[in-house]
């Protein structure tokens, strides 16, 4: 949407407090479906993403322009804190047992 308003053929974006880490982050969520995130870096991770509209991370709710991010507050942390319950977490894997010889 951002992009489409402008007529430039080589634009510049610049994010404002968004690390190189979070940004990779996204992106790998956005081709993998998934991204393991650790637990000190969840919450500007999901503000990162709240202020991308990143679809799948952040709450939509669907109201005003659609433009400027995240409502802030007490609510802003709620809604934060019920994301970081929806989002998936990874299981362990654990290592498939090695067959012998006649099993192969």
């Amino acid at each position: 949407e951002l992009l489409l308003n402008h007529d430039d053929k080589h634009p510049i974006l610049i994010f404002n407090d968004i690390s190189y880490v979070e940004l990779k982050a996204m992106l790998e969520y956005m081709y993998r479906g998934e991204v393991n995130v650790s637990q000190d870096q969840l919450n500007t991770f999901l503000k990162a993403a709240e202020a991308l509209r990143i679809k799948g991370l952040t709450t939509d709710q669907g109201g005003g322009d659609g433009g400027g991010g995240g409502s802030g507050g007490a609510a802003g942390s709620a809604e934060l804190n019920d994301l970081r319950k929806k989002l998936p977490r990874k299981e362990a894997r654990t290592n498939s047992p090695v067959l012998g010889k006649d099993f192969v």
